[in-house]
């Protein structure tokens, strides 16, 4: 039997969302995930459930397909990682 949850505490205990150097109560983590939630429903709702398998048969494939063919034993996959700092589009590259 599950426990229902009191949203004030877990939101209080959340680990606060920062990403590009912008602080997790700025207007723009505020309207922007709201905005790609509300688009990402919307995209949703137009995709028929036979569209929705197909995809997903499509996702099962190429996930076959990369263990199978590239993340083999032995492999050694390489990322680029920057210094973990922002890298705005507008200042000057460094």
């Amino acid at each position: 039997m599950g426990t229902k949850r009191d949203s004030t505490k877990l939101r209080s205990s959340t680990v606060p969302c920062v990403g590009a150097g912008r602080p997790s109560d700025s207007s723009f983590v505020r309207g922007g995930w709201f905005r790609m939630i509300t688009h990402n429903r919307e995209m949703a709702d137009k995709v028929s459930p036979e569209e929705r398998d197909e995809r997903w048969e499509r996702i099962y494939t190429y996930r076959k397909w990369l263990l199978d063919n590239v993340l083999r034993e032995g492999t050694v996959l390489v990322l680029p990682v920057d210094e973990g700092k922002p890298n705005y589009r507008d200042a000057p590259p460094p």
